[in-house]
């Protein structure tokens, strides 16, 4: 079935005006909580859109590429997706067949008008579904490179900007960002960049 919508899909490509899309590259955070936590980076250049997710540990990544004018990317006989525009919204499925049975997660991505802000709306359908989520991430730098561990001082003020505070304790040094989050470098090396004081 897969390959049949792959095939197909190159034969109903939509068209959309231009000026009417935004782009959504950059890195996103999203931290509500230290055992809830993700940021996207998002490389968007239509019609191609990739999005990498860390989410939880930062070793774990998710990457998927999509294309936004409609067309079917297929990994395998098993697993689509596709992307595509309402309006402002850009829609992104990602369709899989587990043992027959197939699971739908349907993402609507919204950036704000000042293009800081990105509201993620999610829905599954299939027996594998979970509850539906609304997450708000906030554009934490125009690049995609983002910041991981090890990385100096110099280099997450160069992705996130100048801290509210910069505490020292011994051989540590805390950046104070935001809404209480952390960034934590011990002898000149970030060891948590994403912990929040309770």
């Amino acid at each position: 079935m897969h390959r049949t919508i792959c095939a197909l899909s190159l034969l109903l490509l939509p068209v959309f005006a231009q000026d009417q899309r935004p782009n959504f590259s950059g890195t996103w955070r999203y931290v509500p909580s230290i055992s809830a936590r993700e940021v996207d980076r998002i490389d968007h250049k239509e019609p191609d859109f990739s999005i990498s997710e860390t989410v939880g540990r930062a070793d774990v990544i998710y990457s998927h590429l999509f294309k936004t004018d409609g067309r079917y990317l297929c990994e395998d006989t098993a697993v689509s997706r596709v992307a595509h525009w309402r309006d402002k919204t850009l829609i992104l499925e990602t369709t899989w067949t587990q043992n027959g049975s197939v699971t739908t997660k349907r993402e609507e991505l919204f950036l704000s008008d000042d293009g800081k802000s990105l509201t993620k709306s999610v829905h599954f359908t299939g027996p594998k579904a979970k509850s539906d989520e609304t997450i708000e991430l906030t554009k934490i730098s125009d690049g995609i490179t983002g910041i991981k561990l090890g990385d100096t001082p110099a280099v997450v003020r160069h992705e996130w900007g100048d801290p509210l505070a910069v505490e020292q304790h011994g051989n540590q040094t805390v950046f104070v960002y935001k809404d209480g989050l952390e960034v934590i470098f011990v002898d000149g090396k970030m060891t948590d960049s994403f912990h929040r004081r309770p």
